[in-house]
């Protein structure tokens, strides 16, 4: 025994009382676009820029950990291997 749904679709009749109450998902209505006006001049809109603290408002430079300097790699030596 194979579970097979066969389910009828009915086509959406709002007026008429009949047929589907939801319109079926594939239903495409096409709208006539909103009338524009011409850009006569272009032109830009300023916006507000976010202020980023700077690395000095953030923390005291005695907060921060020291940075580790790395040796100088020695010509010909491959960069992979520290000496």
């Amino acid at each position: 025994v194979l579970g097979i749904k066969v389910k009828i679709m009915l086509p959406y009749g709002n007026k008429e009382g009949t047929g589907a109450k939801k319109p079926l998902p594939d239903h495409i209505s096409i709208v006539q676009p909103k009338d524009e006006t011409p850009i006569v001049n272009p032109y830009s809109e300023a916006k507000e820029r976010k202020v980023e603290p700077l690395p000095q408002q953030i923390g005291h430079p005695q907060q921060l950990p020291p940075q580790q300097q790395q040796p100088p790699i020695q010509p010909g030596a491959p960069a992979n291997y520290p000496y």
